[in-house]
């Protein structure tokens, strides 16, 4: 049984790949292929998904999201940028693990424990996105 690229990356061969782009929307995110690539057993070990660019605006609209996923019922309409997220959805340290667990799994943004502190806010959460999105 082959790859599909008809061949198996496990011995080494070389096997075609799509890479895809998931960009957020309005409907939620859309996959888009950019480019084919051969990936090889060796090459597979050091394949790294770059995070996507995104803007401050895109940033905040993807915060919102993973919010409302997890606090579907809370009003996320009013929300202020500059009040910490724990006074405004009254969110505990698990919910913040869950937004930086949804980062990481949509995005493939790896945020070190000792950042999590920095993303108590919308406007502090973008400002700290934003460098690892562009």
């Amino acid at each position: 049984m082959g790859g599909p690229g008809g061949r198996n990356p496990a011995v080494g061969v070389r096997t075609a790949q799509f890479v895809m782009r998931i960009l957020p929307t309005g409907n939620g995110p859309v996959a888009l292929p950019v480019s084919i690539v051969f990936i090889t057993r060796r090459s597979l070990e050091s394949f790294i998904w770059e995070p996507l660019l995104m803007t401050a605006a895109e940033i905040r609209e993807a915060v919102i999201e993973i919010l409302s996923d997890i606090s579907p019922d809370e009003d996320l309409s009013g929300l202020k940028d500059d009040v910490s997220f724990r006074e405004q959805l009254s969110m505990d340290s698990m919910d913040l693990l869950d937004i930086v667990l949804e980062l990481r799994k949509r995005y493939r943004v790896q945020i070190p424990e000792a950042d999590f502190p920095k993303l108590d806010t919308m406007n502090s959460t973008i400002e700290y996105l934003l460098p690892l999105m562009q």
